[in-house]
């Protein structure tokens, strides 16, 4: 094959021939699209760098973490980097000493640049603006969407949690329908499972999608396949399709994530919107939280009712 003649040079292996095989053999082992998306992540790795070393590679990470892409996407081809690099320390192409040492070099990719500058926008209330447009659109989306959307907006779940949902986890604790899910994000850190609480509107819906007979048979099934869930592809490009098609302000799922904990945090409680949203650590359900220009102003009034005291 293509790469067996690069192990003659590992010290200083092109960057342009390494990426042409790592390509060849991901054509031969991925029948899905991940070969498409190595080609443009592992692009831009033969823009910025000719030789794989150590200046090189800081090169490239500077000018991927300066690129005007999203922040997933820089850390998306930075994981594709680096598993090209695993690849080729593999198959003796590059030595391991220096993947290690091209491994502990961090990257730190920069927040993409607002096209708006000089202006001070007032956010006057993040959550009231989203639901705003959340009820604007959910009037124009097929039944099954609208399910899914509402799920996350009333639950807080992630959206995998609940288009991933069957029979089996649904249980019921006392008087409230209870998700129970084994196996999530943090199943391997934590051991335990993870516990989404039902309020009514999304108890209705689980209500109407349960199939006491077929406790495994996916609550919302792919279209063509109903062995198989309806994948977030799916999910994301219909929602997609709704909001450019009607003219709306864009919103994702996950905004529903941060109404949710925001919403938590101002009428209960920080932990409780930790509970709400499954998350190990406080400080990762803050990343959550918009603070809003009411909860300011609630602040402000505290301070002076302390005074008036």
């Amino acid at each position: 094959m293509m790469y067996t003649n690069l192990r003659k040079n590992r010290a200083r292996c092109r960057t342009d021939e390494l990426v042409n095989a790592y390509l060849e053999w991901c054509d031969e082992h991925y029948e899905s699209r991940e070969p498409g998306n190595m080609r443009c992540a592992l692009a831009r790795l033969t823009l910025y760098s000719k030789f794989l070393d150590i200046a090189s590679w800081y090169y490239a990470l500077r000018e991927l973490g300066a690129a005007d892409l999203s922040m997933s996407y820089k850390r998306a081809c930075h994981r594709r980097w680096l598993g090209m690099l695993s690849w080729a320390t593999e198959y003796e192409m590059i030595d391991a000493s220096m993947l290690h040492r091209l491994q502990q070099i961090r990257f730190k990719p920069s927040p993409k640049a607002s096209r708006i500058q000089n202006v001070l926008i007032i956010n006057q209330d993040w959550c009231e603006d989203f639901r705003a447009k959340f009820w604007a659109t959910t009037p124009l989306m097929p039944k099954w969407l609208r399910e899914i959307s509402t799920m996350c907006f009333y639950t807080g779940a992630r959206p995998k949690e609940i288009y991933t949902l069957t029979t089996a986890s649904i249980t019921t604790h006392q008087t409230q329908r209870v998700i129970v899910l084994k196996t999530h994000k943090t199943s391997s850190k934590t051991r335990t499972p993870r516990y989404i609480a039902l309020n009514r509107p999304a108890r209705l819906i689980i209500d109407r999608k349960l199939k006491p007979f077929c406790p495994d048979d996916w609550l919302w099934p792919a279209a063509r396949d109903h062995t198989k869930h309806v994948s977030y592809c799916v999910v994301n490009q219909a929602l997609k399709r709704i909001i450019a098609r009607n003219g709306l302000r864009p919103w994702t799922l996950y905004d529903c994530r941060r109404h949710a904990a925001s919403m938590a945090v101002s009428q209960a409680s920080p932990a409780a919107a930790q509970a709400m949203l499954g998350h190990r650590d406080l400080r990762t359900t803050s990343i959550y939280t918009i603070p809003s220009l009411n909860d300011a102003v609630l602040g402000a009034q505290s301070l002076e009712a302390c005074n008036e005291k």
